[in-house]
């Protein structure tokens, strides 16, 4: 075999069709001998076809190859789309047309080679009635340059889901199964889902539980200290025990206002605070947790002042 250059050109017409020509798989070809085709070998195909720009021929059979008078036309583009190999034929002859356009003929066989200077070749495409390559799509009539080859794909889809369907309608037995099978695997998956879901919460309120002991030993522990901070500025008669609850709410609240509060805060003897009796303002303590605002502002003002105590 040899590759041969040409300026074979011709003229369009309505004599154009486009077929899946070959598909990747493993194939017995007419000699019984197994046959791999891949998706390499098309690219070769379609690079060389492009590339040497030679004639291949589609003869009647691979016979026909070696008498002239049994060509029918010739192949005028080649493409790869997914794991299919397309080609565009031009008929020459009337006869060979008219069976093509009446279905009559539907099918192809390729010949292929391997060149040692490019690769993989096809030397021609055969028409014939037992093609090594089943269900291939068959001959689509396209108008000049408008290849559509997407809708072919599309057909042999349709015919491999309606095949599908058919096995799937003679066989309702299995269908029940597998419906049954599906219920059970999602029961199965529910079950498991909401085992996890019950772990999680549980796992939650788990934590929950374990910050909320350690807020409320942080608090406890805030308490005890200013406890402690307040206390010491009572023996250091920084602040007076009448003053006790305020001191402690005001450190709990506002430290920086506590600090102040302390380095102000002028601790009335027991001798004064007893002539000064009659003139000072009593207040409870559950009044003095009620205060908010400017009223809070103005007794902690009158409290360093010795003109308010808590009782």
């Amino acid at each position: 075999m040899y590759i041969y250059k040409s300026n074979f050109t011709v003229d369009e017409k309505n004599n154009c069709f486009i077929k899946e020509i070959a598909r990747t798989g493993n194939y017995i070809d007419a000699a019984g001998k197994k046959v791999n085709l891949t998706r390499e070998m098309f690219e070769d195909i379609v690079k060389n076809f492009k590339e040497l720009k030679y004639k291949i021929p589609v003869p009647l059979g691979h016979a026909g190859i070696e008498n002239p008078v049994m060509n029918t036309g010739w192949i005028k583009d080649l493409w790869l789309e997914n794991e299919s190999l397309f080609a565009k034929f031009e008929f020459t002859e009337t006869s060979v047309l008219e069976k093509i356009k009446n279905n009559t003929i539907q099918d192809d066989s390729i010949s292929i080679y391997k060149d040692k200077n490019h690769g993989w070749v096809l030397e021609h495409v055969a028409l014939t009635l037992l093609p090594a390559i089943p269900d291939l799509s068959t001959f689509q009539p396209v108008e000049l340059e408008k290849i559509e080859s997407g809708k072919y794909m599309f057909e042999k889809f349709v015919k491999e889901k309606r095949k599908e369907m058919e096995k799937m309608e003679d066989n309702t037995v299995e269908i029940e199964k597998l419906k049954l099978e599906f219920k059970k695997a999602n029961e199965d998956l529910k079950a498991e889902f909401e085992k996890k879901f019950a772990e999680l919460n549980s796992e939650k309120e788990q934590l929950k539980m374990q910050l909320e002991k350690a807020h409320s030993e942080i608090l406890e522990f805030q308490k005890k200290e200013n406890t402690a901070i307040v206390e010491k500025y009572i023996a250091e008669k920084k602040i007076s025990p009448a003053q006790k609850e305020f001191a402690l709410s005001l450190l709990e609240k506002d430290r920086e206002n506590f600090e102040k509060f302390v380095a102000n805060n002028q601790v009335l003897s027991d001798i004064s605070n007893e002539q000064k009796k009659d003139e000072i303002e009593t207040i409870t303590v559950a009044e003095f947790k009620k205060l908010k605002g400017k009223e809070y502002i103005e007794f902690a003002k009158k409290l360093q002042e010795g003109k308010v105590k808590i009782i």
